[in-house]
């Protein structure tokens, strides 16, 4: 690759980095754009690298779509003086144009897909919950998401793995990756100032359901207890 673009939002992403992280994921993603080695990171940024390195494969993806279609003639020129090829054959069907057409949109339904599935993956290693992946596949290509989107949403992973609801209980309340991205969940506004106290409603306590019978047992225990203890204040 001859350039490297980088989209304004991901200045969000690397925000939680300091000056030399930073320095060194710049470093990388140019590195990483011309020669296509990937890097040893050991600081902050190994996290955000693969947002990065996805950002750079689907430039490169589309470099290559270009490519494809400029091999295969590109847009055709307009030429009054030149004539076109149906003009020059009257006799020959328009079917040959038409197969054309049919190729070229083949060939980019075929890297659209490519880059589709390298982005899912990312998406799917960077979600913590992990069910339910063909349907979730479905609702991401539904999206179709550019690198601006692409980007939106691992940043919103990232604020929401630090949420009360996917770190309470082990992250069982964690919404499925499926119904996350079709209720583009990315841009909830999460609670601000949440005291620490709040993450735990049980305080401490927990909650568990008696069995029929049980309440009455203990009623009968308390109203025992309620008793003895009158008789002994007596």
């Amino acid at each position: 690759m001859e350039y490297l673009k980088i989209w304004t939002s991901f200045e969000e992403i690397i925000e939680p980095l300091n000056e030399s992280e930073r320095g060194r994921l710049f470093t990388a993603m140019l590195h990483y754009a011309r020669c296509e080695e990937l890097p040893e990171l050991k600081g902050n940024e190994r996290f955000t690298w693969p947002i990065a390195k996805q950002a750079i494969d689907r430039a490169r993806a589309e470099s290559e779509k270009q490519t494809v279609n400029g091999s295969k003639g590109g847009r055709p020129k307009k030429n009054p003086e030149k004539p076109t090829e149906t003009q020059q054959n009257p006799e020959k069907p328009t079917e040959t144009l038409k197969e054309k057409d049919k190729e070229k949109e083949k060939i980019n339904n075929k890297v659209s897909k490519e880059t589709y599935m390298r982005e899912f993956e990312v998406f799917w290693a960077a979600y913590p919950r992990h069910t339910g992946k063909q349907d979730a596949y479905k609702a991401f290509v539904k999206l179709k998401p550019d690198e601006a989107l692409m980007a939106a949403i691992l940043a919103g992973i990232e604020k929401q793995k630090q949420s009360a609801q996917w770190t309470k209980d082990g992250g069982q309340f964690i919404p499925h990756p499926a119904t996350w991205l079709n209720g583009c969940r990315w841009e909830d506004e999460l609670p601000k100032n949440v005291p620490k106290w709040a993450n735990d409603a049980s305080h401490g306590y927990t909650q568990r359901e008696y069995q029929p019978g049980e309440l009455d047992a203990i009623g009968d225990d308390l109203m025992e207890e309620a008793r003895k203890y009158r008789g002994h204040t007596a």
